[in-house]
């Protein structure tokens, strides 16, 4: 929750006001780079609302369209937008794949939100996908573990996420102020439930900073296991 000063404009936005230094840095996106087995690396700060982040995120997976595996690196990401999920989450999965049910403070149901087709992705429907995590991650990148994690398309390394579910929303307290607070409630279609107060707890619980290093053993000793080379 948080208590913020009314725009000259006037108008109120549950959207936090980024600075510039924040925009324009590629949209959040810090790291994209191929690792050691081929293994492709992706590095997020936050998911970032601005439409042009879909862009970027989709020019970013598809320079790591070639990679035998993807780790998406989100131990230092701290929240932002719910469609940037969704949209990252469609790379991944089949088209019309309910993601999860939104629902209001009354508990009803205010909108199913599913993948959707994004072409040249196919390539990344069977890749192996890793997610780092940490006690920081909070808000959106949670949504894409637990979502991710429960559709049992991704591995999720690291340490418990830090709880916090539920979409923010503003409303106007005076015309000097408006509050952002928690309005809408994210369902998994699997568990019937989500992570507020609990966390994503990963497969495998790793110190944090040991993570990205132990992912890369784990994806190379597996490929060993199944008799690749």
């Amino acid at each position: 929750m948080s208590v913020q000063l009314v725009p000259k404009s006037g108008r109120v936005s549950h959207v936090l006001k980024e600075e510039d230094e924040k925009r324009v840095n590629n949209f959040a996106f810090e790291q994209v780079r191929i690792l050691t087995g081929n293994v492709g690396y992706i590095k997020m700060h936050k998911f970032h609302p601005d439409h042009m982040a879909k862009q970027v995120a989709s020019e970013a997976f598809a320079f790591l369209s070639r990679s035998n595996a993807v780790i998406v690196d989100l131990r230092d990401s701290g929240g932002g937008s719910p469609s940037l999920v969704q949209h990252i989450i469609s790379h991944f999965v089949s088209q019309g794949t309910i993601l999860w049910d939104l629902h209001g403070k009354g508990g009803e149901l205010e909108a199913r939100i599913t993948s959707y087709y994004i072409e040249g992705t196919n390539s990344f429907k069977n890749t192996p996908l890793y997610i780092l995590t940490s006690d920081r991650v909070a808000s959106a990148p949670e949504i894409l573990s637990y979502t991710l994690k429960h559709l049992k398309r991704a591995v999720v390394i690291g340490e418990k996420t830090a709880g916090l579910a539920h979409y923010t929303g503003a409303q106007k307290i005076n015309d000097w102020l408006f509050i952002r607070i928690p309005m809408g409630r994210p369902v998994s279609p699997i568990t019937k439930t989500n992570w507020e107060q609990k966390g994503v707890s990963p497969h495998y619980r790793v110190d944090a900073d040991s993570a990205l290093d132990w992912t890369i053993n784990y994806h190379l000793s597996s490929l060993n296991n199944n008799g690749d080379e």
